[in-house]
């Protein structure tokens, strides 16, 4: 084991790794608790056992990559990546909306619940995984390189490739990739509210064509970064907030041009009102 290797790994790391958690859990409860009174547990139900079809699907296309030798980098493999993440969420999204959400809910609130479901079960999974990674480098650099491998015994290696890895980023780069995240779960939930318009209004229907491309475009970084084609984090970052923030104002437009935002208002103040 190269231990200068490690050498990267320092108490802002550590600190990152947890300050990253805490933004993804945080951003489930605030998306929620704002939209609380609009949606309902069904809802959000669906959207989780929709994402969990699409984790399904993209597992084929990963086999299905293998069985035709797909590169596993360079542009072709980050094309080829990329398609299939659209592809598999964008089917899924579509069916699910179409088929069980539309016939049982009325308004584009019903998207919103879905929307958070199916873009909340990720960021469910990210804070266990920081967390446990924060837990692992902050036991390494308390009692050293020496002592932590001679107390791991069996896995000393899986947890070197763990150190590793995360000793590959600085503390500030987690963090931006925390921000990635909230802007993950606000693009899905965009997605969602556009794919009910564009099922529903007839005038909307160019929605169901642009959600894929927008998709494409917002998830396009990583496939190159994951593809080696892209190095530079900080830009990979920065262009997905900038599309995801597009993507975003553009669901919102549609939605507040379209929903009665005075009846919403009338029926949060009614619900608060009971509640005290």
């Amino acid at each position: 084991m190269d231990f200068q290797a490690l050498s990267g790994l320092e108490g802002f790391t550590a600190t990152s790794l947890l300050i990253t958690a805490g933004i993804c859990l945080v951003a489930i409860f605030v998306a929620w608790y704002t939209v609380r009174t609009r949606i309902q547990m069904s809802q959000v139900i669906l959207g989780l056992f929709s994402y969990v079809l699409v984790l399904l699907l993209e597992n084929v296309f990963s086999m299905a990559g293998v069985s035709m030798q797909v590169p596993q980098s360079g542009m072709v493999y980050a094309l080829y990546l990329t398609l299939s993440v659209v592809v598999g969420r964008e089917i899924i999204r579509l069916l699910s909306v179409k088929y069980v959400l539309a016939p049982r809910f009325d308004g584009a609130d019903a998207a919103i619940g879905f929307g958070l479901g199916f873009g909340g079960l990720y960021l469910l999974t990210c804070p266990s995984y920081y967390f446990s990674c924060y837990s692992t480098v902050n036991q390494f650099l308390s009692v050293g390189a020496e002592s932590f491998f001679a107390s791991t015994d069996q896995g000393g290696q899986e947890a070197y490739d763990l150190l590793l890895s995360i000793a590959g980023q600085n503390g500030w780069q987690y963090i931006m990739t925390a921000v990635n995240r909230v802007f993950f779960l606000v693009r899905e939930i965009a997605f969602s509210v556009l794919v009910w318009y564009g099922l529903s209004d007839e005038k909307s229907r160019w929605c169901l064509l642009a959600v894929p491309v927008m998709q494409f475009l917002a998830m396009l970084p990583d496939g190159l970064m994951s593809a080696g084609v892209l190095n530079n984090t900080y830009g990979k970052d920065v262009v997905t907030y900038v599309i995801s923030a597009g993507i975003a104002y553009l669901a919102a437009k549609i939605y507040n041009s379209r929903e009665d935002q005075v009846a919403h208002f009338q029926v949060e103040k009614l619900r608060a009102r009971r509640r005290r």
